[in-house]
């Protein structure tokens, strides 16, 4: 049985952007789900990229490349 991989401790720099730490991890948080989101939606795209059948088949596969 595989041992589970244990979550890395989150690392913060200093910045002088001059946003407050709290609201760094919460805008780190979600810029990092809306990352996960267009990963996913690049992967679903590629998919059906090649994926593609029927009349409108060229179209289609110009469309999702």
């Amino acid at each position: 049985m595989a041992t589970p991989v244990q979550p890395r401790p989150a690392r913060s720099f200093k910045t002088s952007v001059g946003i407050p730490d709290d609201k760094r991890a919460q805008i780190v948080q979600l810029l990092s789900a809306r990352l996960a989101d267009t990963i996913d939606l690049r992967t679903l795209a590629k998919h059906a990229h090649w994926n593609v059948k029927g009349i409108q088949f060229f179209q289609l596969h110009e469309l999702f490349d």
